[in-house]
Parts: structure tokens; sequence; C-alpha cells
């Protein structure tokens, strides 16, 4: 098992994960991130544009590997919520 940490950001915000989660995969923490994605894409969009796009960075515990996954665009979000979508 591999301990990853997920760092979430935007340009004016950063908020570190020092206690990470272990996984015995880079695609279950992928697939992790995806997750926090989903439960906190609602509170992560400001009305500053693109300059505020969040995005998780994944790295493990050398700091020598990384994805980024970016939560959608906001244009995306109120579209799927205008339209019914969850």
């Amino acid at each position: 098992m591999a301990r990853y940490f997920f760092e979430l950001g935007c340009k004016s915000v950063t908020v570190p994960d020092n206690k990470g989660r272990e996984f015995s995969s880079a695609e279950e923490a992928h697939f992790h991130a995806q997750m926090i994605v989903r439960q906190t894409e609602a509170y992560a969009h400001s009305d500053d544009g693109d300059d505020a796009r969040w995005i998780i960075r994944i790295t493990n515990t050398d700091d020598d590997f990384e994805i980024v996954v970016l939560f959608p665009a906001k244009h995306a979000h109120s579209e799927q919520h205008s339209a019914g979508a969850h």
C-alpha cells in the first residue's frame, strides 16, 4: 500500500493534505480524488471566472508522483443543475 496526498487548490487558495490516505494503486487514488470532486464541486466555485478553477493534486510520500484532477468548469456545473441533473 502506498500513501497518497490530495491537495485541493485554485489560483488563490491551497488546502494541503498533511495526513494522506493509503491505496493499493494510483488508479484507486485517482478514483478517490474523483469522489472528492463530486462531493465538493458545489462549494468549490466562485465568481472569479476561470482563474478560480479548482484542482486536486495527488502526490505520493516521496512527492515524485503526481496526478492533477480538474473540477468541472463552472458553466458545465451550472448547466447540469439547471437541467435537473445531479
